[in-house]
């Protein structure tokens, strides 16, 4: 009895070290408060969402942490994570990819590691909107921009969001717009079954879910 009950305490201690351990992980080895700017006179906020949302995140070395909350700062191009005290931290370690929890129990997946392409380099997190043999992505950013009002002597600085869509075929980056003709240029083959399957499908290319649909619909006549 006694030694069954010094079985059950140790496992419990090896079962709360590796807890410890991954919190120590998380906030101390691969996490630094954060430098963070201060957009004192930007209306608005950096972020993709300015609240913190509960997400995944894998490092390039493979370890993986389930229900982080993160927030993914968009003028950087980097994801942030919230330690025990609320306060936000940089990754130390490099982050190869992350989700985040989307509206309507949707998640949104986020990458980098892609070649280099249209200013980007491969530490770039783009959004994974499909998939497979080949990708839709899209770069989300934040610049700030200045306005004046009319009859105003003082500028107005705001934040706006940028989107650029790409197709990765055979591994490059293709910058491309919502428009049909430029989608199947960048796609190349296929062409009279892709003209088919928009028709039959009657796929609005001006709307991302459109494009997901025809670039699943290629990978399937790989």
């Amino acid at each position: 009895m006694e030694k069954t009950s010094f079985k059950w305490i140790c496992i419990s201690c090896l079962c709360l070290m590796s807890v410890c351990t991954r919190a120590q992980i998380m906030q101390d080895a691969n996490g630094r408060p954060l430098l963070e700017k201060k957009y004192i006179d930007v209306e608005g906020n950096p972020y993709l969402s300015e609240d913190w949302v509960q997400g995944t995140v894998t490092l390039a070395s493979g370890e993986s942490y389930n229900d982080v909350p993160l927030k993914y700062d968009l003028v950087r191009n980097e994801p942030l994570f919230q330690n025990s005290k609320g306060e936000a931290m940089s990754f130390v370690s490099p982050v190869r990819k992350f989700s985040l929890q989307g509206n309507e129990k949707s998640v949104l997946q986020f990458r980098n590691g892609f070649k280099a392409t249209d200013g980007g380099t491969p530490e770039t997190f783009y959004q994974v909107l499909m998939d497979g043999e080949t990708q839709l992505l899209k770069k989300i950013s934040k610049v700030v921009t200045e306005t004046k009002p009319f009859n105003s002597a003082t500028t107005v600085k705001t934040f706006e969001q940028v989107q650029i869509l790409f197709l990765v075929k055979d591994g490059l980056p293709i910058k491309i717009r919502k428009d049909k003709k430029v989608v199947l240029e960048a796609l190349g083959d296929y062409s009279a079954q892709l003209e088919a399957y928009i028709k039959a499908n009657k796929l609005n290319l001006k709307s991302e879910e459109g494009l997901i649909a025809l670039v699943s619909y290629y990978n399937s006549l790989k």
